[in-house]
């Protein structure tokens, strides 16, 4: 008797390779990293020592070089993000008291397109899905808002383990939601703005549970398939 699909399990199995290979890639670029580390100080050190350049030079121009790369992809790093708070999410009390479900037909759940940067707790959990290619923030859809949102009540279908920035936040001095909290003067164009806002190029990865050939990069400098 034929076995039931696990759709499930199957994706935890491919995304649990695909962080095995991409953990194993970042080893080995740690590695690289190291050996360039190396040289460049060795260099810095023999200029140093032969009087060809001061270290008050080098720190100056090195802060030079560092505000130029800032806006670079290699300034802005891997760009992981993870809430550096260690409360508990279910014990910490409930500070945003709003009204949400008679202001949804107006706000749209507009807050629900603010960008969230998910804690270990909830990573650990599983209940909030987070974007692959954002690590740890949390996932968002077409159209800006969070992958979680009810496609036609616009209500969260994970509201009981919502985020700790999900559960502290209020919309009611957040001038990006509303010019007149209180008479419920919705702010349209900062909304528009929002939702318009698009996350980084989703990951296009082939099946890591399929057999594949892979360009391998050897010491001898060469591309192998």
């Amino acid at each position: 008797m034929p076995t039931t699909p696990n759709p499930t399990g199957d994706e935890a199995a491919r995304v649990e390779r695909g962080f095995l290979h991409l953990h194993s890639k970042l080893s080995q670029g740690h590695l690289n990293l190291r050996e360039l580390a190396t040289t460049v100080l060795t260099l810095v050190d023999v200029l140093v020592a032969q009087g060809f350049v001061s270290i008050d030079e080098l720190r100056a121009q090195a802060a030079q070089v560092r505000d130029r790369l800032a806006s670079t992809e290699i300034g802005r790093g891997l760009e992981l993000a993870l809430l550096d708070d260690r409360r508990d999410k279910y014990s910490h009390p409930e500070t945003a008291m709003v009204d949400c479900t008679a202001r949804l037909p107006m706000c749209r759940a507009a807050c629900c397109a603010i960008d969230r940067t998910l804690s270990a707790q909830d990573v650990e959990e599983g209940a909030v899905r987070w974007d692959l290619a954002r690590p740890y923030r949390l996932r968002r859809v077409d159209g800006g808002g969070c992958c979680h949102l009810g496609a036609d009540d616009r209500r969260c279908t994970v509201y009981a383990q919502r985020p700790l920035g999900c559960r502290t936040y209020s919309c009611s001095s957040d001038p990006r939601i509303w010019k007149d909290f209180e008479r419920r003067i919705p702010n349209e164009e900062s909304i528009a703005a929002l939702f318009a806002w698009q996350t980084a190029p989703r990951l296009k990865a082939t099946d890591v549970a399929a057999p594949r050939t892979e360009e391998m990069h050897t010491d001898d400098g060469e591309d192998h398939q």
